[in-house]
């Protein structure tokens, strides 16, 4: 069961149908039951009534509601098990039973290599029709292009503390591929299936093992597919670059967080400096990359200056978009269970945050996208792309 009754978006719960795929091989029968379209708990109690077992997917953001889901599932006698990150990092907060890293050896799949002998994930147990519409990844380019996502790798070599160890804790400390092969297989089953326009892949750092992205480019460039990918500065130049606009990629999601180095390397341990996010930037630029800049705002010990500077760089770079998120402490990782006091909450669309990170989360925002004026405007040029944008602004209200 997937309770996301906030912030819906086009990313299908992929993880939710890896583990499907398992469960189909041993002979169960499974049912996705997703709230992202249904946000309602009397649709999902009725779906779930009558189960034999509901697994639950459990992040920090979507914990009341799980627990709220499986408070209701064991009143009515039905076995419930809770996995994901939070149910990984800290299975005392879930209620009931839970389970601690990847979701697959539940059904006799475990510790596996090889990332292609788990199968391609069960998309069609939730509603893809409307994921891809609703997928949001190329709107720089359109947004009336439809996509879907892939995770072809799980893990990261990084040790960014927002992140580790919880990813150590979720896929193990060696970093897992599909092979190129692999890849190519399910863009074409999206392309043949769906219909789709676009892939995003949706891995931690697509771009950390440069063999392998060349390999994957060698194998999507006769597909014809346009996407995008997470990336880390220091992992690109123009050489990868250009081989990845050759074989469709069109947009590149970068993790910039600050303009403090300070900040980015000493609180969040990222180990790139701001001259290496320009040169990235620079290079694919000079492939014809879009780039999109992650920033968070509200690190432990950042001042109200060193944000105001954030602002300014995202605004001064030659960035196509830019999100602005509150730095989330999550349990379980570095940055939660450091102690230091910070301004952030545990939602990084700033719900949860102190008014005063909240009003420079919208000026960052605001300002940005007042000198990207045409990304918006091409929002207005259909109803789809007009959804999108409502669907967006929502998180940040």
């Amino acid at each position: 069961m997937f309770p996301r009754f906030r912030y819906p978006s086009g990313d299908p719960p992929l993880g939710l149908c890896y583990i499907a795929t398992a469960a189909i091989g041993q002979g169960h029968d499974v049912q996705i039951v997703d709230a992202t379209w249904h946000p309602s708990e009397g649709w999902i109690e009725r779906q779930l009534a009558g189960s034999d077992l509901v697994g639950v997917y459990v992040n920090t953001l979507a914990l009341a509601e799980a627990n709220r889901i499986i408070d209701w599932c064991m009143g009515q006698g039905i076995r419930t098990v809770g996995g994901g990150p939070h149910a990984t990092v800290r299975p005392a907060d879930v209620h009931g039973s839970s389970w601690r890293g990847e979701g697959e050896p539940l059904f006799g799949r475990s510790g596996l290599d090889n990332l292609d002998d788990y199968g391609h994930p069960s998309l069609h147990l939730v509603d893809m029709g409307r994921y891809t519409k609703a997928w949001h990844y190329l709107d720089h380019l359109s947004p009336r292009l439809t996509g879907a996502n892939i995770v072809a790798s799980r893990g990261c070599p990084f040790d960014c503390t927002y992140c580790q160890p919880t990813l150590r804790q979720l896929f193990g400390k060696k970093v897992r591929y599909h092979s190129p092969v692999w890849v190519s297989q399910e863009v074409n089953r999206l392309q043949d299936t769906y219909k789709v326009d676009g892939v995003f892949f949706h891995d931690d750092t697509f771009t950390a093992r440069r063999d392998w992205v060349f390999e994957v480019c060698e194998r999507l460039q006769p597909l014809n597919i346009l996407w995008g990918c997470n990336a880390r500065a220091d992992t690109l130049d123009i050489e990868i670059c250009a081989k990845m606009w050759q074989a469709g990629c069109r947009n590149v999601h970068l993790g910039i967080e600050c303009a403090s180095d300070r900040v980015r390397n000493e609180v969040y341990r990222k180990r790139i400096s701001t001259k290496q996010i320009q040169e990235a930037i620079h290079a694919c630029q000079l492939a014809g990359i879009a780039v999109m800049g992650f920033f968070m705002l509200g690190a432990p010990t950042e001042t109200k200056e060193e944000m105001e500077e954030t602002i300014e760089l995202a605004c001064e770079l030659p960035l196509t978009e830019a999100t602005f998120s509150i730095t989330s402490p999550l349990p379980g990782s570095h940055l939660g269970d450091s102690g230091v006091a910070g301004w952030g909450g545990r939602d990084y669309y700033g719900t949860d945050a102190t008014p005063a990170l909240r009003g420079l989360q919208r000026k960052a925002l605001i300002k940005f996208y007042l000198r990207h004026a045409g990304y918006i405007a091409r929002h207005l040029t259909s109803w789809r792309g007009l959804e999108r944008l409502v669907r967006k602004i929502g998180r940040f209200r």
